[in-house]
């Protein structure tokens, strides 16, 4: 650039020659000639200019002979702006200085005005007398940091929408809405199908164009042969690809989108594929950052197409699962109802031919035909019973009565068909409750029929009814074979045996299915306890009748807290609250339970709790979920860090515990233990 200055024709100049120029404007003008940075003078009233090399860049292709120009000749677009700035400094010699500055530039050859965004300084240059004689200029283009931010802030705030089947149809519509929020890099974009066999295409979703419905209506007819050919990714005149008369309501400027970009995406094992047509901003410049972002936006959009997708495929295989469950519930209903009638009737005969049986000495054979009669009645009235469940048409007929009754009764109902084991009632308490009759003995039924077959070598079970906490406890224990340990929580589910008894037992997995729907309808829960070798123990808790229950005794002080459920006590000295969960639990004693903790948490301000579930019993799974979900976050927010929780022995509320821990949506550190003094031990490490 020194040589340039040194060779431009200073003498024909307002300037004149340059050994007639002032001492501080030759200064000037060479420290900015050995300057890193773009630097820049403006000289006397007519602002005659002087650049360094690291200023041409910003005069893009303007860059030849703008030398001894004035300012307002080579900036005359942007002088309205700048101009007052340039007299302020030169008249009242004022500095000026902005971060960010947006200018809007024509520096290229085409008409295109482009956004750019600066951060400079005006200064004056001063004379002796202390006058301004020139204005200084020292600035760096932030152009390329400040559209990538902008840009990629549209894409950051393009939250993927959560896929609702109700609004399936605006689901794709609304993902690509979420881009318009920056018309000035995307006014307008198009999301197109096109379907390789029929070469049809068709308009998904669009946004910042208006002219009529469908594809068709916005491409012209090179565009639709533009858009079905090409392969990867390029870049368009939006002239060529669309029609005349658009609206583009969405743009900012006075020009209109002069470029569009388009990209195709294979999809759907390529029976069809997707074209994402953007529109480039009419200020903007297509360059590598540019074309970065298109690149992301067109991702985007095509990923939340496939999730869009792959929803619609999962929704109809859905359906289409829904719909064989109920033809086949309605075949087993059928099949169930029809079969009873002829098992009835071969039964009876049966029993006729047993009273003869003995003559003949048949007696042995249809001893076994009526065995195995049973167990066929049996298994068609639980599938019958699991068909009405799916339909939710299992009825109940429900009276108040002495629960000794129906258990007394389902036992010697039971004991009368069996010799192999003797069913022994050792524990029993009368209490009133209301519930279905039959379908409890069901219930009583299905647990004595369950220890029975599981005990092969064992001769007795063992039945007792208890009251623990104002609930009904009835438990059915088995000497026989157990179940292993990481099997228990599956035993409830439909069709669901251990692969390594199925062989050796007989049945198909309805029987516990249909207990938990029958006690899940009397408000009530199932539980087990068991060891591998040692046998099994079902628990089954039910409530009283509504004014049965004790009133309990409360307990509520500043530092404890006491009811039959739960007690808790603020430890001043460890700085942490000890809570001690005892008996039975339910969804509405764990809720209270927790929400008095969070109270006292908060009250004294601990950030530690001590959660003993040592002396908890049975399940409380019902509250599990709320428990990670709901309530830690609550405790988190009280100030929670630290949650040392003990297992309880029951494995029923271990697996509660677990499913609270694995759902936690909070950033409380949670550990679980097996011993009390183990846990405690880890509070005070922390």
């Amino acid at each position: 650039m020194g040589r340039l200055i040194n060779a431009y024709p200073w003498e024909k100049s307002c300037l004149g020659k340059i050994e007639d120029w002032p001492g501080n404007l030759r200064t000037s003008v060479s420290n900015i000639l050995e300057a890193q940075i773009p630097m820049y003078i403006a000289w006397g009233p007519d602002f005659i200019q002087f650049y360094n090399d690291a200023y041409i860049p910003i005069l893009g292709e303007k860059r030849e002979n703008e030398i001894g120009k004035s300012t307002w000749d080579t900036w005359k677009e942007i002088w309205d702006v700048i101009g007052p700035m340039f007299e302020s400094v030169l008249h009242e010699g004022k500095s000026h200085g902005f971060p960010g500055f947006n200018l809007f530039l024509r520096r290229r050859t085409t008409s295109l005005i482009e956004e750019t965004f600066f951060d400079f300084s005006y200064s004056p240059i001063r004379n002796d007398d202390g006058s301004a004689g020139g204005l200084f200029l020292s600035c760096l283009e932030t152009t390329d940091r400040v559209l990538h931010e902008r840009r990629m802030e549209t894409l950051a705030t393009a939250i993927p929408i959560h896929y609702e089947k109700e609004r399936s149809d605006q689901f794709l519509l609304e993902s690509h809405k979420q881009l318009s929020l920056s018309p000035k890099d995307l006014p307008f974009s198009l999301f197109i199908e096109q379907d390789l066999a029929s070469g049809h295409l068709r308009c998904l979703s669009s946004f910042g164009v208006r002219n009529g419905l469908g594809t068709q209506s916005f491409l012209s007819p090179e565009g639709v042969q533009i858009v079905k050919s090409i392969e990867t990714e390029e870049l368009f005149d939006t002239s060529l690809v669309l029609k005349s008369g658009l609206d583009f309501y969405l743009n900012p400027w006075e020009e209109q989108p002069r470029q569009c970009y388009l990209i195709a995406y294979s999809y759907n094992h390529y029976k069809k594929r997707n074209i994402v047509l953007m529109g480039l901003g009419a200020r903007a410049v297509f360059n590598d950052s540019y074309k970065q972002y298109l690149r992301l936006t067109g991702k985007y959009l095509q990923n939340q197409y496939e999730h869009f997708q792959m929803r619609k495929q999962e929704e109809e295989q859905l359906e289409a699962i829904k719909e064989l469950s109920i033809k086949k519930d309605e075949f087993i209903s059928v099949a169930s109802h029809e079969l009873k009638t002829p098992l009835t009737s071969a039964k009876a005969y049966l029993q006729l031919a047993a009273k003869t049986a003995s003559k003949d000495g048949n007696e042995k054979f249809i001893s076994g035909a009526l065995k195995q009669l049973d167990r066929l009645q049996k298994l068609t009235s639980d599938l019958l019973d699991v068909s009405k469940i799916n339909a939710g048409r299992l009825d109940y007929k429900m009276s108040e009565f002495d629960f000794n009754e129906v258990l007394e009764e389902a036992i010697a109902s039971y004991q009368s068909t069996i010799s192999s084991h003797t069913i022994e009632l050792i524990e029993k308490v009368h209490v009133k409750i209301e519930g279905d009759y039959q379908r409890l003995e069901q219930v009583i039924n299905n647990m004595i029929s369950n220890a029975v077959k599981y005990s092969p070598k064992a001769d007795k079970v063992l039945v007792r009814s208890s009251l623990i906490n104002d609930q009904l406890v009835v438990s059915v224990q088995d000497f026989g074979i157990g179940i292993p340990q990481d099997r228990i929580n599956r035993l409830f589910e439909r069709f669901y045996r251990i692969e390594e008894t199925a062989m050796h037992f007989q049945g198909m997995g309805l029987g516990l299915f249909i207990v938990a729907e029958i006690l899940g309808r009397h408000k009530g829960r199932f539980w087990l306890e068991s060891e591998q070798g040692k046998g099994s123990t079902f628990y089954f808790m039910l409530p009283l009748k509504d004014g049965s229950a004790k009133e309990a005794t409360v307990v509520d002080e500043v530092d404890f807290y006491s009811n039959r459920f739960i007690s808790i006590k603020a430890d001043g000295e460890q700085k942490w609250l000890y809570v001690d969960w005892k008996g039975f639990q339910n969804s509405e004693s764990v809720q209270r339970g927790c929400m008095k903790m969070l109270e006292l948490l908060k009250q004294h301000s601990f950030s530690k709790v001590l959660n003993d579930n040592t002396n908890v019993l049975g399940t409380w799974s019902d509250a599990a979920e709320w428990v990670g979900k709901d309530w830690f976050p609550m405790m988190e927010a009280a100030g929670l860090t630290h949650f040392a929780w003990v297992y309880s022995p029951s494995r029923f509320s271990q697996l509660s515990a677990d499913k609270s821990v694995n759902v936690l949506k909070a950033g409380v550190t949670t550990r679980l233990f097996n011993n009390l003094n183990a846990a405690a031990e880890w509070l005070k490490s922390v």
